[in-house]
Formats: structure tokens, C-alpha cells, sequence
């Protein structure tokens, strides 16, 4: 029986498709490549939960800076 090749790696579909994404971006040309990297990046929103009420979330970006509070 065969095994897809990202699964015999050890990886997740969702990694594997993430790793193409990435490779298909880097090999892009201008204009396309520009209006594509903002899709690498991921903002998301932390809260901290005291007495079953949720605090004041802070909003975050996958490079690991905060970018303020919403």
C-alpha cells in the first residue's frame, strides 16, 4: 500500500500545504509576489479569562508582535 510522500515525512496535510504555499509565493514575479506576501501573515486576538469573564483581548501578529489592543 502506498503512503502520500507528505505523510511518510512526517508532516500534516496542513504543513505540507502550508510548505507549498510558501514555495509557490517565493517563486513568483512582480507584481504578483508583493500582492501575495501579505497573505503570509496572521493576526489573532489573546484573552485572559478571570472568573469566567473574558478580559480585554490583545490583538497579535504571527511575527510575534502586539499590535495593539482591541
Amino acid at each position: 500500500m502506498s503512503m502520500p510522500h507528505w505523510r511518510a515525512a512526517g508532516m500534516t496535510y496542513v504543513g505540507y500545504a502550508n510548505a507549498c504555499a510558501v514555495l509557490v509565493r517565493k517563486c513568483m514575479k512582480e507584481p504578483f509576489k508583493s500582492q501575495t506576501a501579505t497573505r503570509e501573515q496572521v493576526h489573532f486576538k489573546l484573552s485572559q479569562w478571570l472568573d469566567g469573564v473574558p478580559q480585554q483581548p490583545i490583538v497579535r501578529t504571527s511575527d510575534g508582535g502586539g499590535i495593539g489592543k482591541k
